[in-house]
């Protein structure tokens, strides 16, 4: 699995702008990709995945056929062991496979390999080598038939695709910006594949953006009661933000900011279970349950706001604060102190991320800096790192 890469030095770059990469997205058996692509007896296609549960209807891969044996190009799970079609030739394997367990698969031409999440081949299944085209295009997470079968699987990083050892596509796993919505954006077609099903795809935590060499990335920094980061730029026009975090205090405010609008205060806050957006008392519930880890959002879809967490969703009028000057771990008051006490959130942070409409304007990263150990957050885009303004310091999660 190694030299699964050809032609490497042709690969696009990376997303743009407007997507950010994720590690995984999961199908729950109503949605699937429509690559675009359609398959034939040069086809390689390199995927790494797991199966949400083994079953005969539902352990689907990839695939596109008039049948398992009619210019097919397939794998799915069949008697818990892996199957491959390839034109009227089909194999079946041995290795009984598992559910929720990660899968590395090399279908190249007529030879299917399957390795485990340590590149050790498992199973290599050779079938009959034929020319053929398929009447469909490949579909992941279903099988594209004249009677769809749909899928409960996820797939993990990126998904290739050659037509005769050339790079015809390259399927990165992200959300778009905009509009939080999940797909896989193809880096050579540079177009974004949305679910061509019904309901959504599930989605992983964001790939995180690497940070400058004098620093290393942890899985997150968490505050302990005392700490906190205060921002030097104000909140800008149509704010938004997703926040990947767990909050254990039941009053500390993740972020937050007063102003002065005419005679009176607005706020903008986050806490464990509320958002005020500013400008009146009104909030957003998203209710849930301490300690518990969540990605909370609410995001300008261009007309409103898609507001929410895992498990819950909605939209939202309600408007954002502007020239709100914001703190994490805590919020400022209008004279421009910030609040102490228990109003600083004892909260984990695995992600933050700041928008105006929908572009990204502060991303925050959970890093120390190598010469001293001193624990923050690095804003990738402003490239500034950001340390306690509070007491005490902060703690970190293991080395990303």
């Amino acid at each position: 699995m190694n030299a699964i890469l050809l032609n490497n030095k042709k690969r696009p770059k990376g997303l743009p702008a407007e997507y950010t990469e994720v590690e995984w997205i999961k199908s729950t058996g109503t949605q699937y990709i429509d690559t675009g692509y359609t398959p034939n007896n040069n086809t390689r296609v390199v995927c790494t995945i797991s199966y949400n549960e083994i079953s005969n209807s539902t352990s689907i891969a990839f695939g596109a056929a008039v049948a398992y044996n009619d210019r097919a190009f397939e794998s799915y799970i069949y008697n818990s062991k892996a199957e491959f079609n390839f034109n009227s030739s089909y194999k079946y394997g041995s290795v009984n496979l598992s559910a929720n367990t990660i899968y590395k698969i090399d279908a190249d031409k007529n030879v299917f390999k399957l390795y485990n999440s340590s590149d050790t081949l498992i199973e290599t299944l050779t079938t009959t080598d034929s020319t053929f085209t398929a009447p469909y295009t490949l579909f992941l997470f279903g099988l594209h038939r004249p009677t769809i079968a749909y899928g409960k699987t996820a797939i993990y990083g990126h998904v290739y695709i050659y037509d005769n050892d050339v790079l015809a596509s390259e399927l990165v796993p992200c959300v778009r910006n905009s509009d939080n919505v999940a797909g896989m954006y193809d880096l050579v077609q540079k177009e974004f594949r949305t679910n061509g099903g019904t309901g959504t795809f599930v989605f992983g935590p964001y790939v995180m953006p690497e940070v400058p060499s004098e620093y290393q990335r942890v899985e997150y920094i968490e505050g302990t009661g005392t700490q906190y980061i205060n921002l030097t730029q104000t909140t800008p026009a149509k704010f938004n933000w997703d926040a990947d975090v767990m909050i254990s205090s039941a009053n500390g405010v993740l972020f937050g900011g007063y102003i002065f609008n005419g005679s009176y205060q607005v706020y903008l806050e986050l806490w464990n279970k509320w958002y005020y957006p500013g400008y009146t008392s009104s909030y957003i519930a998203y209710n849930g349950s301490q300690s518990t880890r969540y990605r909370y959002y609410y995001r300008w879809n261009g007309s409103s706001y898609d507001t929410g967490r895992d498990g819950i969703s909605g939209t939202t009028t309600l408007e954002s604060v502007e020239n709100a000057q914001i703190a994490i771990f805590s919020f400022i008051n209008a004279d421009g102190t910030t609040r102490t006490g228990s109003n600083i959130a004892k909260a984990k942070i695995y992600s933050l991320r700041f928008f105006s409409q929908g572009t990204l304007w502060k991303w925050f990263v959970p890093c120390y800096r190598i010469s001293d150990g001193v624990i923050g957050l690095y804003d990738v885009v402003e490239k500034h790192f950001y340390t306690n303004d509070g007491t005490g310091t902060f703690t970190k999660g293991p080395d990303a």
